[in-house]
């Protein structure tokens, strides 16, 4: 459901009174959408409309009570149909009530439902189709007798006991059905209230729990009424005089309630209250005359449909909904249309106003009855939100349209939250002005004019040290730096940029990442126009302060001037000219106006304020994407600017859309034919690696994707393929993927530089403006810091961290404490960087990396090259002062193996071998085990040759008809006929002991060979590693209780749909398969580990046993393919 709190919040009381808010689905009650059952529709209540607000309105909707239905049938543990029998009618003995769909339960005395078809009462067997109900039938689908009904209201009046004395609802929950528990709506009381001038007075108020509430001559009564096109109902209880009645029909379609039922029902209740009645023979047919005239019967003489010249194709197609079900349309003949609605509805389309493409729905076949000519279609695209905030001399308006979000379906209204891009700028503004003025009423110096460097200190660094010392608040307001624009990395996204580092590099929440409501942005409104006073008179920035922000600072260039401004032909003059804090000053109208627009892609805003009138608007979008503030926006501010200032508007409904025409010709659309592009026979090589900026942030590019050559990652976001445009400069065109391909087109371009030792070294992004990039090299980082090469890994000193400003022992992926403060500094090793502890476990960088006195610079011997530790984790591990900081490592600790006194070894390592320069190798090499009797395996330990390559290493036991390898050959992640696991070693772990009872069988009844698997992970894509690691297995003759193995589960075929945030896959592996391979006797599990690839980030395996969960073998909320766990 949507939104979350209406979900969690609902309750049945809210089910059975109406008050959900949900929008009421009739039409898909009649036409019954297929295959859709109960369970299906509830969790498909997310996709129906809010139409009321939740809990505030009575909203009649069968639908609801469907859903009523449905928690019954979980609570009863059966269907509805089932407990309906088994908890009301079997005990009240209403043996010939049946349910609407059940044709086989009909009989001689089953009612037929008749219409009215040129004054012949007509019934056909094909008019049930109209009453089948299915899913629906809790809220209209039960079938009764007179006599049945009979004990059913004797029931009631009985306080939910039967004619036999068995109670089946206690009273006090039986009362709560009664009582008043929501108003109604005045349309609703006055339908079916009677008053002046009928000479008595029946005042419906109240619904209960599925009945109304109302007083009828003086008596509380109790009544509903049902229709379901032929078949029409009352029922009424007067529980003071332990009466009421049941009356039903069954034809001819259409009944009036009005005119029809309610007359006799008021007869009918007169004789059970012996009142004299009011009604007789003549008035009960001429109801409601003589005292109100009889309504009107509705005019269906067709207007006159406009010419045919209507290009109906676009209309043609299937449309569905989660709730509604499925309609689709096709061409009849003529050209005209024809639908088909779910299983029942079909019928033509007749055109009625082409400039809305909207539609008669003319229903065939009985339909055409229910519905006569009351039904419209109206093609659309789909609708994005528009927020609206109106302020006038202490007046508010607040308004939404459209949608908030189109799946599930979200009005847009006054409390819709949306970015307002720029205009936050103005709120950046105003919170520098109550802390001047917080500043000013402490005597404080603080003013707009205060040096920047001044406030923030040495780390404020311009790009020189006259613009460093003389900036001020004023100049970063008005735009009057000369700093080059930074959109390009605000889109893209930099990365591990803090607030507080970024005091020279700017994080952008306060240029543009405020959300709002119209609700709330009028109250902002408010307080700019009482000159920084809040609705209660609290005033938060002074006066002369305040006043400074509106003031002209400084002239806009001709280019801003000419986007902002409105002159001949156009029939108004509207002049912008000058800048304040945050705010555009011009003259519109002769109204002195300040305002400000703002874009963050599909959001896109415009306030204005006219503090002469005492007046301002707000307007925010929320698409689609691209919007042209000339052409969308800024013709209905005008408009509304016009309403304000109640002047007459010079823009209507017609040239509000055509905007600048017919003053000004719009636009014509870009031209994105693709140039010719040169053939792509280029060598990438000298193209990839990472380059960076301090300010503009990091671009990788990589070799291969399935669109180009070479692909691009720009920081958090920015992604895509690079095409060649000129090979002569180097120049490709960047197609990025996903939403920025919206952004940005085909209009940003990478150019390449500075060729050194084969391969370039400057890149320059023109996106939005130049943004300059410089090579780097992985490897080179280690190179920027002392003893850069030596880090140990602190759960396995012996064993290298290569990646030393990483999480991940290998490098990739996030940085640790160390490397965002490497980031920080440009990625160098600074004096700041070296002094600081950015582990936080007492001990300087410097002292951590054998340079303690800051001395060190590139190329040179650190003071020490021993006794170093990890600047980014913090020791010792088991130190109280380290708790909570090193949740990303992982160390599995390995148990000291208690070996049985033959224990002898096998060594398995690869001769030494050249390792590929690429990121990613997978090699493999098979071995022969001994066989010269059986043996158990019982523990592994790591032989690591290279520790900057080898990531981790799997020992897989094979098939007899699987031959020993010489040499290590390029293989995948499990050799064919080597599947089974028998030994592991991952970065962290200084071996692998099994469980004292149990080993893998090897020799002459278990396994004869076995292939290691190692991984090496090459970043730096060096040529120059060589290896030789692999694994010690060690081995006893004593064979041991249990023979160990290794049982994989989980899922092989992920499907991730396109631009899925994130997919949950769940796998079971059921007693069924489990039976299949488990040998007689008990299994005894000693541990499991969990194994996913880069996509994976959160992983747990559980333990079932008839059906109820034993306990969790593993539990990984933040999984690393890199950094394996081994659980106990």
């Amino acid at each position: 459901m949507s939104p979350n709190f209406v979900a969690s919040e609902m309750s049945i009381k809210d089910l059975l009174t109406h008050r959900t808010g949900f929008m009421n689905t009739d039409l898909s009650l009649i036409t019954m959408p297929a295959n859709i059952t109960r369970e299906n529709y509830a969790s498909r209540l997310k996709y129906l409309p809010q139409a009321q607000p939740f809990r505030d309105v009575w909203s009649y909707n069968n639908f609801m009570y469907m859903i009523a239905g449905h928690v019954a049938e979980v609570i009863g543990g059966k269907k509805f149909e089932e407990l309906i029998k088994e908890k009301i009618w079997d005990p009240l003995g209403m043996n010939a009530s049946i349910f609407l769909d059940d044709v086989s339960s009909r009989d001689d005395h089953f009612a037929n439902p008749y219409f009215k078809v040129n004054e012949t009462l007509s019934f056909n067997e094909d008019d049930f189709l109209l009453y089948r109900l299915g899913e629906f039938s809790p809220a209209g689908g039960l079938c009764s007798s007179p006599k049945d009904l009979s004990k059913w209201l004797l029931f009631l009046l009985g306080n939910g006991t039967t004619e036999d004395g068995l109670t089946l609802i206690d009273k006090t929950v039986f009362d709560e059905m009664f009582e008043p528990h929501v108003s109604l709506p005045r349309k609703v009381m006055t339908r079916y209230s009677v008053e002046r001038p009928f000479p008595v007075v029946s005042l419906t108020a109240w619904y209960g729990y599925a009945w109304l509430g109302r007083n009828y001559r003086g008596y509380k009564s109790v009544f509903h009424t049902g229709s379901l096109h032929a078949y029409s109902t009352i029922a009424s209880l007067y529980p003071q005089s332990k009466s009421g009645f049941f009356m039903m029909v069954n034809g001819p379609w259409p009944i009036k309630f009005r005119k029809d039922l309610e007359p006799l029902s008021y007869i009918l209740s007169d004789i059970l209250l012996q009142e004299d009645p009011w009604l007789n023979a003549s008035t009960i047919c001429t109801f409601p005359e003589p005292w109100e005239e009889q309504p009107s019967a509705k005019n269906q003489t067709e207007t006159e449909m406009p010419a045919d010249d209507y290009d109906a194709t676009p209309c043609i197609g299937d449309y569905g909904h989660r709730i509604y079900g499925d309609i689709t349309i096709n061409y009849f003949v003529n050209e005209s249309l024809s639908f088909k609605l779910n299983s029942v509805g079909f019928g033509n389309l007749t055109l009625l106003f082409s400039e809305n493409s909207t539609f008669r729905i003319d229903f065939g076949g009985r339909l055409s009855l229910v519905f006569g000519a009351n039904c419209e279609a109206r093609f659309d695209e789909q609708s994005e939100g528009l927020g609206i905030s109106l302020v006038r001399n202490g007046a508010v308006l607040n308004k939404g349209y459209g949608k908030a979000r189109l799946d599930p379906p979200v009005a847009f209204d006054e409390f819709t939250v949306s970015n307002i891009g720029s205009t936050t700028k103005a709120f950046t503004a105003a919170l520098i002005g109550v802390l001047i003025t917080e500043s000013k009423q402490k005597n404080g110096s603080l003013g707009w004019t205060s040096k920047v460097a001044d406030i923030i200190g040495s780390n404020f660094q311009m790009s020189s040290n006259f613009v460093t010392s003389e900036m001020t608040i004023k100049d970063l307001l008005i735009h009057r730096t000369g700093a080059k624009t930074q959109d390009f990395p605000i889109i893209t996204l930099l990365a591990n940029i803090t607030t507080e580092r970024y005091a020279r590099l700017g994080e952008f929440s306060p240029t543009g990442g405020l959300w709002s409501s119209a609700k709330d942005l009028s109250k902002w409104m408010t307080f700019l126009l009482g000159n920084g006073t809040t609705e209660n008179g609290y005033t938060l920035i002074k006066k002369n302060v305040f006043d400074e922000m509106f003031k002209p600072h400084i002239s806009l260039p001709s280019g801003v001037i000419d986007v902002f401004s409105l002159i001949k032909p156009f029939p108004v003059v509207s002049s912008t000219s000058w800048y304040g804090y945050a705010w555009f000053g011009r003259n519109y109208r002769g109204y002195r106006t300040i305002f400000h627009t703002g874009s963050y892609h599909a959001y896109t805003t415009v306030t204005s304020l006219h503090p002469q009138a005492k007046s301002g608007f707000f307007l925010f979008v929320n698409g689609p994407w691209p919007i042209s503030y000339n052409r969308d926006l800024e013709p209905l501010s005008y408009f509304i600017a016009d309403i304000l200032l109640q002047e007459e508007p010079w823009l209507n409904v017609s040239t509000v859309c055509t905007f600048p025409e017919p003053w000004k010709e719009r636009p014509a659309p870009r031209n994105n034919t693709d140039d010719k592009l040169p053939a792509d026979d280029y060598d990438v090589s000298r193209y990839l690696g990472h380059y960076g900026h301090r300010l503009n942030g990091e671009v990788v590019i990589s070799e291969g994707s399935p669109y180009s050559k070479m692909s691009f990652q720009v920081n958090s976001v920015g992604e895509g393929n690079l095409t060649l445009m000129s090979l002569n400069t180097s120049t490709f065109r960047m197609d990025f993927t996903g939403g920025l391909a919206l952004v940005f087109g085909s209009s940003c371009t990478a150019q390449f530089d500075d060729v050194s030792n084969d391969r370039f070294q400057k890149l320059q992004l023109n996106c939005f403006g130049s943004f300059d990039y410089q090579r780097e090299e992985y490897g080179s980082f280690r190179d920027k810091i002392p003893n850069g090469h030596k880090v140990p890994h602190p759960c396995n000193p012996s064993t290298i961290w290569s990646g030393v400003g990483h999480k991940a022992q290998g490098g990739g992926g996030e940085r640790n404490p160390f490397g965002l403060d490497f980031y920080s500094q440009g990625k160098t090793w600074t004096n700041g960087l070296c002094r600081k502890d950015s582990d936080g476990d007492g001990k300087t960088n410097g002292e951590e990396l054998g340079d303690p006195d800051c001395e060190w610079s590139p190329n040179s011997v650190p003071k020490s090259t021993v006794s170093l530790s990890h600047p980014g984790v913090c020791e010792p591990l088991n130190d109280p002062k380290c708790a909570g900081k090193n949740d990303f490592l992982q160390c599995d600790s390995t148990p000291s193996c208690n070996m049985e006194g033959d224990t002898i070894f096998q060594t398995l390592t690869f001769p030494s071998t050249t390792v590929p320069a690429v990121e990613t190798n997978y090699y493999c090499m098979t071995f022969d085990l001994r066989t010269d009797g059986d043996y158990h395996l019982i523990a592994t330990k790591p032989v690591i040759k290279n520790s900057n390559v080898v990531h981790h290493m799997l020992l897989y036991g094979c098939e007899d008809n699987v031959n020993a390898t010489d040499k290590p050959e390029k293989c995948g992640m499990a050799k064919e006929n080597c599947r089974h696991l028998i030994g592991l070693w991952a970065v962290g772990l200084d071996g692998d002991c099994l469980h004292k009872d149990a080993g893998f069988k090897v020799g002459i009844n278990g396994f004869k060979k076995a292939t290691l698997e190692i991984h090496w992970n090459n970043p730096e894509k060096r040529a120059d590693y060589t290896d030789g690691s692999g694994l010690h297995i060690f081995l006893t003759k004593t064979l041991r209780k249990y023979d160990a193995g290794v049982l994989m589960v989980g899922q092989n075929y992920i499907n991730i749909p396109p631009r899925s945030p994130q997919v949950v896959v769940k796998a079971n592996c059921s007693s069924s398969d489990t039976s299949r391979f488990i040998v007689n006797g008990p299994i005894y599990l000693t541990s499991a580990l969990n194994h996913m690839h880069y996509l994976g980030r959160e992983m747990k395996m559980e333990h079932y046993r008839n059906n109820e969960k034993l306990r969790d073998l593993t539990d990984e909320a933040d999984y690393s393919y890199d950094s394996p766990k081994s659980f106990p």
